[in-house]
């Protein structure tokens, strides 16, 4: 009998020993890791790449390069090429918040059960990051035209490709505090979250076909930048304010409904 339950105890510290490892891993985020690695170091060498060839260029910039442009496509901004080394190390700092953000989310392990979604995400980000630094070397290199360029068009509908995507991807993101329209009534009731999340990705998509509409009539018909962003601002806060305002309503209806 006391053999026995020597053996029982033993079995009893082993099991809470190993769960403590557990939970010291997650709570640490050794578990978290939804991209992978081998796709992190694919993303890691993209990103490298990228800044040399970029750096391999610089000497072949002159001294001011295009840094911003209208809505129609045009060059309206100057600035000095030293700026373009900031942009072109943005892809792989964000690369590195995608991969650091599960491992500070307190709901981190969440990703793991959308990591196929959340890698679809980061890819996609990363290299349109990477291709979006080329615009400056390619209007100062005569590549793209400096008026009535494609630029505009280009960022609108990659824009707008990207919301609707994230409009897709919004229904079947788990809760977390990172991503997502994170109310205070979605996070603390998991319905209140997946509904909201399928109204937000309705809004998102209808957002990113305006913004490809936006962008394609802009191209054609000469608008003022001043008025396309006020377009844009103001399509993106309606597409914001819905699945806000569904999920107040939601709270509401449910908190309405435990007191009857």
């Amino acid at each position: 009998m006391r053999g026995n339950n020597l053996n029982d105890f033993k079995k009893a510290f082993d099991n809470n020993i190993n769960n403590t490892k557990d939970k010291n891993k997650t709570d640490s985020g050794e578990k978290i890791a939804p991209i992978g690695r081998n796709l992190c170091i694919v993303l890691v060498a993209l990103c490298v790449v990228n800044i040399i060839a970029h750096l391999a260029c610089y000497s072949r910039l002159p001294e001011n390069v295009p840094i911003h442009w209208s809505a129609d496509g045009s060059v309206n901004g100057y600035g000095p090429r030293a700026v373009t080394l900031i942009l072109d190390v943005l892809p792989l700092l964000c690369l590195g918040l995608f991969l650091v953000i599960p491992k500070m989310d307190p709901k981190g392990e969440n990703y793991m059960k959308a990591s196929g979604l959340y890698r679809g995400f980061v890819i996609a980000f990363t290299l349109i990051m990477c291709g979006a630094t080329w615009f400056t070397e390619a209007t100062a290199f005569g590549v793209i035209p400096a008026t009535g360029g494609p630029v505009g068009l280009i960022i609108s509908v990659v824009l707008g490709a990207l919301f609707v995507g994230l409009g897709n991807y919004l229904p079947r993101m788990r809760q977390n505090y990172t991503f997502g329209i994170r109310t205070p009534w979605a996070l603390a009731d998991e319905n209140n979250w997946k509904r909201t999340q399928r109204v937000g990705g309705i809004s998102f998509m209808v957002l990113g076909v305006l913004l490809v509409v936006a962008g394609v009539v802009s191209s054609v018909v000469p608008v003022g930048d001043m008025l396309m962003a006020a377009i844009i601002v103001a399509i993106a806060i309606c597409a914001a304010l819905v699945p806000y305002a569904y999920s107040y309503l939601l709270f509401r209806r449910s908190r309405g409904s435990r007191k009857n």
